[in-house]
Formats: C-alpha cells, sequence, structure tokens
C-alpha cells in the first residue's frame, strides 16, 4: 500500500489533517471559548442559586454565618476550575488574561491561611493584586460580550 493507492492518501489526508489540526491548537476557538463559559456560568449559577436559597432556609445565625463562608471558600475554587477550563480553549489572543485571572483566583485560595494570619497585610496585598489584574478582568469581560453576546 503506497501513498499513491486510494488507502494510502485517505491515511495520508487523515494524519496530514490531524497534524494540521494539533497545530492550530485543537479547540481554541471563540465558539468554544463561549461554549464552555456559558456551560460553567450556568452550571456555577444553578449551584450556588440553590445554595443560597437553602442558606436562607437557615433559621440559625451562626449556622448560615458559617454556611455562608464555606461557600465563599468554595466559590472561590469553582472559579478557578471555570477559568482551568476557559484557559483549555481560550485563543490565543484571550488565552493569557484567560490564564492571569485563573492564576489570581488561585492565589487567593493559596493566601487564605495567612489572611487569618495578618488581616491587615492580606488585605492591602489583595488590593494591589486586584489592580493589577483590572486589565485582564476588563480585556475578558470584553472579548465575553464581543464574542458570546453576553457577560
Amino acid at each position: 500500500m503506497g501513498l499513491r493507492s486510494p488507502v494510502g492518501r485517505i491515511l495520508t489526508a487523515v494524519l496530514g489533517g490531524a497534524l494540521l489540526f494539533t497545530a492550530c491548537g485543537a479547540g481554541r476557538s471563540p465558539e468554544a471559548f463561549c461554549t464552555t463559559y456559558q456551560e460553567q456560568k450556568q452550571t456555577f449559577l444553578d449551584k450556588y442559586e440553590k445554595a443560597e436559597r437553602d442558606l436562607a432556609k437557615n433559621d440559625d445565625a451562626g449556622a448560615a454565618l458559617f454556611g455562608s463562608l464555606a461557600m465563599t471558600f468554595e466559590m472561590f475554587g469553582d472559579i478557578v476550575a471555570i477559568f482551568e477550563a476557559l484557559d483549555k480553549v481560550a485563543p490565543q489572543d484571550i488565552e493569557p488574561d484567560v490564564a492571569t485571572l485563573r492564576d489570581f483566583f488561585q492565589k487567593q485560595i493559596d493566601d487564605a491561611p495567612d489572611a487569618v494570619k495578618n488581616p491587615a497585610g492580606a488585605a492591602l496585598g489583595g488590593l494591589v493584586s486586584g489592580l493589577a489584574v483590572a486589565g485582564p478582568w476588563k480585556r475578558v469581560g470584553e472579548y465575553v460580550t464581543t464574542h458570546c453576546g453576553s457577560s
């Protein structure tokens, strides 16, 4: 079976197409990004709207406060997961900003234990970090609005 046989030509075309698809960053497109964004957003909203309703039913203020704090920490983990999923499909023009936001939220989680020891330092560090991601946050928001039709 040489490359001139019909099977050889098909095999060459399939392998060539697979290599081209891989070289072009398989799955990195505005469409893949928007689909992932919409799916992740809906899953997040569904999860936390239900959790919020469940917390509102709790008559014990202390338990509700503890539940709210726990939910906040869980949200940060879910936000990191959202940005990880988006980073895998983000087109090259927006990928660095998506990665920056993912890393920002992961750092917030990583720094949480130190915030208990030094709340003032954590607040200042959070402010500086927040300012540092203002540009990426704006660009990702604009990208979502432009390409995905929503925010």
